[in-house]
């Protein structure tokens, strides 16, 4: 990176000029977030794991599988545990990934967004097993 008024070689995390002092705050491009496409991407993975879990529990009720205990529970138990698993993982990502600076923040938001609404999803979906 160059300073913009005497054109020296900058570091890309530094905040003035080190040859004439000029201030590079905003001269400074953000750079790519990975940890916040890793929590964009845990998101999307946690809300599919849970749509596939429920869809596998209905399918598994309705031939009266479930309640035997066989590999359709384990199946289900472990997209459950998957899917809370890459939520909270996606959680943790995202909210590292808004605090980092000098980064994009889009890929970190969406995948904070998208994190909480599968908490929400987890949560509503375990008070509507539980009401009945």
């Amino acid at each position: 990176m160059h300073c913009p008024h005497c054109q020296a070689e900058t570091s890309p995390d530094a905040y003035f000029c080190i040859t004439c002092g000029a201030s590079l705050s905003n001269t400074t491009e953000k750079r790519f977030n990975g940890p916040g496409l890793t929590s964009f991407i845990l998101g999307l993975t946690a809300i599919v794991l849970l749509v596939g879990s429920v869809f596998a529990m209905l399918a598994f009720v309705e031939n009266d599988t479930l309640d035997d205990g066989g590999w359709q529970t384990l199946l289900t138990l472990l997209l459950l545990v998957l899917s809370v698993g890459c939520t909270l993982t996606g959680l943790a990502f995202g909210i590292v990934s808004v605090l980092l600076k000098n980064r994009r923040k889009g890929f970190a938001v969406a995948g904070l967004i998208i994190s909480v609404v599968a908490v929400g999803l987890a949560v509503f979906l375990w008070v509507l097993a539980h009401a009945s």
